[in-house]
């Protein structure tokens, strides 16, 4: 299925995205609630087939591109996840908004959850600006941190797990690398609140959207970095295609922690 174009939700946000051949979704998301902005997006679409939806996941930084008064709500980022049937023309996903710094009225720190139904609603295509996310992909990952985020990072769960993370892009806080679980390798594209260590905001946010070898499944994970104990806490939502009748089983919930190498 085609992911491009203009997708409204209930809040009557606007998110424009373009997909490339190989998955990769890029775009804008245009925000009426709380602060009011354009906000870059990016993520990965999976392989579907045999009746199965398209799983994706979606990383979406709340730093508006667009000139602005700054509001705590610019440290923070989501995470999406869900699946998409051919001829619906809805996507429903499921919503991680990380709050690192409180917005009186709007919401206190922490991890907020939703579901969010997209319906398509236009062809548009994002901004020129967006489109240059694409281009940081394929850079070289770099294991010497310029910022907090950045390094190679291993699972306290004993489980193998290892992320890779560079910032490709310091000023709009882009951020590529890798997953390497038992579920094999996923190429990793999002962003990160590089304000965070400059600020007096303890935990710097991350939002990440992956997918794995071969495209049968993608990941989101979302979540903060501790500044002063060192630590990454993430929740990760795992999914997969499913057929319209089991789609209850499309995503697995799980919360990993991991520390640097």
């Amino acid at each position: 299925m085609c992911i491009s174009g203009d997708w409204r939700n209930e809040y009557e946000s606007v998110m424009t995205l373009a997909e490339e051949a190989d998955g990769f979704l890029h775009g804008e998301f245009r925000s009426t609630t709380g602060s009011t902005g354009t906000y870059p997006v990016a993520g990965f679409s999976g392989a579907n087939g045999d009746g199965r939806g398209t799983p994706l996941a979606l990383a979406i930084s709340w730093r508006s591109i667009d000139p602005g008064v700054r509001d705590p709500s610019w440290h923070w980022v989501s995470g999406l996840s869900g699946q998409v049937f051919d001829g619906s023309g809805t996507m429903p996903l499921l919503h991680q908004m990380v709050a690192t710094a409180s917005f009186p009225g709007i919401a206190d720190p922490g991890t907020h959850l939703d579901k969010l139904v997209f319906r398509r609603c236009g062809q548009g295509a994002p901004s020129a600006s967006q489109v240059l996310l694409a281009a940081h992909r394929g850079e070289t990952i770099r294991t010497a941190a310029a910022d907090p985020v950045e390094g190679i990072w291993h699972s306290t769960d004993d489980d193998g797990a290892v992320l890779r993370l560079s910032v490709s892009n310091p000023h709009a806080g882009i951020v590529i690398g890798s997953l390497t679980d038992h579920r094999g390798e996923a190429e990793l594209y999002g962003f990160a609140d590089i304000d965070a260590a400059n600020t007096l905001v303890p935990r710097q946010s991350l939002s990440l959207a992956g997918r794995y070898a071969g495209g049968l499944s993608t990941v989101s994970l979302a979540g903060c970095l501790d500044l002063e104990r060192g630590r990454l806490a993430l929740s990760v939502l795992w999914n997969r295609g499913t057929g319209n009748d089991t789609r209850y089983a499309q995503t697995i919930v799980e919360g990993m922690r991991f520390k640097p190498a």
